[in-house]
């Protein structure tokens, strides 16, 4: 049986290594959060070399709410 790819936002990366920072661990953190360790491990790595800034946000412009036309 498959694992389901999960998607998570920039904005929850951001929080779950700013809070795995905050506390000085890594592992806790994955568990409470129910994210896989290596995940949280590279988004750290990531957040470190600035992958994580407005800059490096993809931005989606003339897109409007599912439903409109």
């Amino acid at each position: 049986m498959e694992k389901e790819k999960r998607h998570y936002s920039i904005e929850f990366k951001i929080k779950a290594v700013e809070l795995s920072n905050q506390r000085g661990s890594v592992k806790p953190v994955a568990v409470e959060l129910n994210i896989p360790l290596d995940n949280l491990r590279r988004w750290r790595k990531e957040y470190r070399a600035g992958k994580f800034s407005p800059a490096n946000k993809p931005i989606y412009k003339n897109l409007k709410p599912f439903g409109y036309h």
